[in-house]
Order: C-alpha cells, then structure tokens, then sequence
C-alpha cells in the first residue's frame, strides 16, 4: 500500500470511529423528562341552604358582638374619663 492509501484508510477508520462514538454518546443521553403535578383532588363539599343560613347567623352574631364591643368601649372610656376629669380638683389661690 501506497503511503497516501494508508492515511486514507486511518483517516476513514477514524472518521467511523468518532462517528460511532458520537452515536454512542447520543444515545446514552436521555431527555429530562417534566415534572408531573400531583393529580387534582376535589373535596365534595355539602352546600345545603341549612348550612347557609347558619354559616350567614353566624356571620351576623359575630358582626353584631364586633359593634356591641366596641360601643361598650367607647362608653366605658368615655364614662372613665369624664371620672378622671371630674375628680381634678384646682386650687386657685
């Protein structure tokens, strides 16, 4: 063989080699796979107009608890500070 076959046939013989090695590599690398989400649960929920009369009752109690106390604190203070007030005592001499 001649010397420009021999370069030849290694150049051929390497060119196959990366080839394969790349072909290889390739297909050893397996793609990411997406993250599943969880599955989505429903929770089966009563809604019955009992219910909602009793959620709207509890509602209003509340509501009305809420202005009965804060009507009982202003009274409260303002009837503590009107002691406070009353019981100075100036002496103008």
């Amino acid at each position: 063989m001649s010397r420009p076959t021999k370069c030849r046939w290694i150049a051929y013989g390497l060119s196959v080699f990366v080839a394969w090695t790349s072909l290889y590599l390739l297909a050893s690398c397996k793609p990411k796979t997406k993250p599943t989400a969880p599955a989505a649960t429903s929770v089966p929920t009563v809604d019955t107009a009992r219910i909602r009369l009793q959620n709207q009752a509890d509602a209003s109690r509340s509501a009305a608890e809420r202005a009965t106390k804060a009507s009982n604190s202003t009274v409260t203070n303002y009837d503590r500070d009107t002691k406070t007030y009353d019981s100075i005592r100036v002496d103008l001499r």
